[in-house]
């Protein structure tokens, strides 16, 4: 069971959105917001955050956009962490595809995100996996460790 993951909430000054939509869709989908810090990133914090992403043909308008105003950083954890849940799989769900276009209806990225040419605005980030939400919480000053990613709520009640 994986009970916790990483979240960005892109640029928090879009018109299309409000954070406080952003956080209510979130609580609506039974996550818990364990940790919320607001920043703005500089275009080296987002080349060391997107570092996988660095140099594709999408990289430079992705980083302005992502530079462009406030984000939100979060710890989530599944409300209910039933035992075949896995809160990064879960929160990618919950997102939707990348491209907002073809995010499923309902889903955080078709609600709010946008597309503009090629570029696409999709609100929100999720990790790929538990060793990146361990990244990226840590690049937020959040000691994200391996025993809280993984950690089984049911072996902390005995």
């Amino acid at each position: 069971m994986i009970t916790k993951t990483f979240a960005l909430v892109k640029p928090i000054l879009n018109d299309a959105y409000r954070l406080s939509d952003v956080l209510h869709f979130i609580e609506k989908h039974h996550f818990v917001i364990e940790e919320m810090r607001l920043r703005r990133l500089s275009p080296s914090d987002v080349d060391v955050f997107y570092q996988e992403h660095v140099g594709k043909t999408f990289y430079e308008g992705m980083k302005a956009y992502t530079c462009s105003g406030p984000v939100a950083g979060m710890i989530l954890s599944i409300e209910t962490c039933a035992e075949e849940e896995n809160a990064v799989s879960e929160w990618r769900n919950v997102l939707g595809a990348t491209d907002p276009l073809k995010a499923a209806p309902c889903t955080l990225r078709s609600l709010y995100g946008n597309k503009t040419g090629i570029m696409f605005q999709n609100v929100a980030h999720g990790s790929d996996g538990p060793e990146a939400a361990i990244r990226e919480a840590s690049l937020w000053g959040w000691p994200l460790l391996v025993w809280d990613v993984y950690h089984d709520k049911k072996d902390a009640r005995t």
